[in-house]
C-alpha cells in the first residue's frame, strides 16, 4: 500500500526535476510542465523576508477576492503557522474550525515531512499515524548519522569530512531530542472549506502566517496537479 507519509523536500524535488518551469513572479504559483501533466506549486520562493511578505500579501488578496466573489465555493488552502505546534495545541485549534483537514506538514528545521489523510480518517488517528512514521524516521536518522560518523572516524577520513559528518550527527541528536520532548510538531496544514470560512479562519487565528488558496485565475487548461508548500518557522527565520 502506498504510504501517506512523505518527505516534503523530496516531493518538491521530484516535481521540479526534469521539467519545464514556466517563469512566474515570486508572488505567483510556479507552473511546471511535464509529459505526464502540469503541476502548479504554491510556495513562497523569495530569498528575503520582504519577498516572502510580498507573496503572503498577494495570496491573501486572492483569498479576499474569492471570499467576496464566491464565498461559498469550496477550495483547498495551504495554511502556514508562525510557530511549531505540538499535537494537542494543533488539534485544539483545528477542532474549532469548520474545515476538512487534507494533509499535515511537520518536523523540525530541515527534517520535515507530510502526511495525507484518508477520506474518513479522523484527525486524532492521522496524528497518531503520522507520529509513529516520523518517530521511525527520526530514529533512523539518528542511528545512520552516528554509524556514518563512526565509520568515517575508523577510516581516518580527512578533518573536513569528519567535521561535516560530526555536524550532521549533532543535528540528528537535536532532531531526536526535540521529538522525544515535544512529539510531533506541526507547522502547516492543507484544508478544504468554503472560501469565506478559510478567510475567517485566517483572521481569527493570530498564529496563522499564511492561508494560501490553491487557486489561480491563470490555471492552465487540462488536468493540473496543485501542491502547496507551507512556510516553516525555520525557513522564515533563516531568510
Amino acid at each position: 500500500m502506498k504510504t501517506r507519509y512523505r518527505a516534503l523536500a523530496a516531493s518538491l524535488a521530484i516535481v521540479i526535476g526534469s521539467a519545464e518551469s514556466l517563469a512566474a513572479e515570486h508572488t505567483s504559483p510556479l507552473t511546471v510542465v511535464r509529459e505526464r501533466g502540469t503541476t502548479q506549486i504554491f510556495a513562497a520562493r523569495g530569498k528575503s523576508k520582504d519577498e516572502i511578505h510580498a507573496y503572503i500579501n498577494a495570496r491573501h488578496r486572492v483569498l479576499d477576492e474569492l471570499s467576496e466573489s464566491s464565498p461559498d465555493e469550496v477550495i483547498e488552502s495551504q495554511i502556514s503557522f508562525r510557530e511549531y505546534l505540538d499535537a494537542d495545541t494543533f488539534k485544539a485549534r483545528m477542532k474549532s474550525m469548520p474545515v476538512r483537514v487534507v494533509s499535515l506538514s511537520f518536523g523540525w528545521h530541515e527534517q520535515v515531512a507530510g502526511y495525507d489523510l484518508r477520506n474518513e480518517e479522523s484527525l486524532d488517528d492521522a496524528l497518531r499515524s503520522a507520529s509513529a512514521h516520523h518517530r521511525a524516521f527520526v530514529d533512523e536518522l539518528y542511528t545512520s548519522a552516528r554509524e556514518e560518523l563512526e565509520a568515517k572516524a575508523k577510516a581516518e577520513s580527512g578533518t573536513e569530512e569528519l567535521e561535516r559528518h560530526a555536524g550532521f550527527s549533532a543535528h540528528s541528536v537535536e532532531v531526536k531530542t526535540i521529538f522525544d520532548r515535544r512529539g510531533l510538531l506541526v507547522f502547516g496544514v492543507k484544508v478544504r472549506a468554503k472560501a469565506r470560512v478559510i478567510k475567517e479562519m485566517k483572521e481569527r487565528d493570530p498564529l496563522i502566517r499564511l492561508a494560501d488558496p490553491l487557486w489561480e485565475s491563470q490555471t492552465p487548461t487540462g488536468r493540473v496537479r496543485k501542491i502547496g508548500i507551507p512556510i516553516s518557522p525555520y525557513y522564515y527565520e533563516k531568510q
